[in-house]
C-alpha cells in the first residue's frame, strides 16, 4: 500500500497500517482472572469472585445483593457486575486486585436489566 504523505488522508492510511502491526494485549493478559462467578457466601452475603485456571479465588468483590451478569472491558483489566433483574446496582472493579472502582445506581423508577 502506497500512501501519499502530503495529504491528511494519506497520513491516516499510513498510521492505520502501522497500528495494525502493533500487538495488543487481551483482557486476560492485563491481569484479569480466567473466570468471574457470582455466589452467595455461607454467611448469606453475596460476592463476585475472580477465579484462576485452577479454580482458586483471586479476589472477592462484595455485592449488595444477588448478581445477574458481568461485562469485561476489552482492553483494561476492569469489569462491571450488575444486580439481578430488576437490578438496582452496578459495581465497577479492577480485575487484578478486586478493588471497587465505582458503583452505579439507576435513577428512580429505572433498573438495570442485565
Amino acid at each position: 500500500m502506497e500512501a501519499d504523505m502530503t495529504t491528511r488522508r494519506g497520513f491516516l492510511k499510513l498510521l492505520g497500517a502501522g497500528a495494525a502491526l502493533v500487538p495488543t494485549l487481551t483482557w486476560a493478559d492485563m491481569g484479569g482472572p480466567a473466570y468471574l462467578a457470582a455466589a452467595r457466601r455461607p454467611d448469606g452475603s453475596f460476592a463476585l469472585f475472580g477465579i484462576d485456571e485452577t479454580g482458586d479465588d483471586l479476589f472477592a468483590v462484595p455485592l449488595p445483593d444477588r448478581a445477574h451478569s458481568s461485562a469485561v472491558h476489552p482492553h483494561l483489566a476492569q469489569a462491571v457486575v450488575f444486580g439481578r433483574r430488576p437490578g438496582r446496582y452496578a459495581v465497577l472493579f479492577d480485575c487484578g486486585s478486586g478493588a471497587v472502582l465505582g458503583t452505579l445506581t439507576p435513577p428512580d423508577g429505572l433498573v438495570f436489566c442485565g
